[in-house]
C-alpha cells in the first residue's frame, strides 16, 4: 500500500502519469526502502489508468476482505491480477484470526 500511497500522492501533485523514479523520489524521501521489482510492476499496471477509478477499485477490494465470500461469487476472474491480491489477503486474515484464538 505505501507504493500506492506514494503514487497518489504524485499524481494530487500534478503529474498525472508518474514514473517508477518519481514514486521512487517520494518513499525515499520518508526512508522507506523500495523494491524495484514491485514498483516498476506497479507503475506499469496504472500506465493509462484513472487514478480515481484505481482508488475505487482498491476500496472495493478492502471492503471484499471483510466479508467471507466464496471465490465463486466474486466477479473476477482467476488469472486477474486484484483476484491474487484478494486471494493473499484474505489469508492473511485468515492467520490473524487463527492467531487471536
Amino acid at each position: 500500500m505505501k507504493y500506492v500511497a506514494a503514487y497518489c500522492l504524485a499524481v494530487l501533485s500534478g503529474n498525472n502519469s508518474p514514473s517508477a523514479d518519481d514514486v521512487k523520489k517520494i518513499l525515499s524521501s520518508v526512508g522507506v526502502e523500495v523494491d524495484a521489482d514491485k514498483l516498476s510492476g506497479l507503475v506499469n499496471s496504472l500506465k493509462g489508468k484513472n487514478i480515481h477509478e484505481v482508488n475505487y477499485i482498491i476500496f472495493l477490494i478492502k471492503r471484499l476482505l471483510h466479508l467471507d465470500l466464496p471465490k465463486s461469487q466474486l466477479c473476477l476472474s482467476v488469472d486477474h491480477p486484484l483476484q491474487q491480491t484478494l486471494q493473499q489477503h484474505q489469508l492473511k486474515l485468515k492467520k490473524r484470526q487463527l492467531l487471536k484464538k
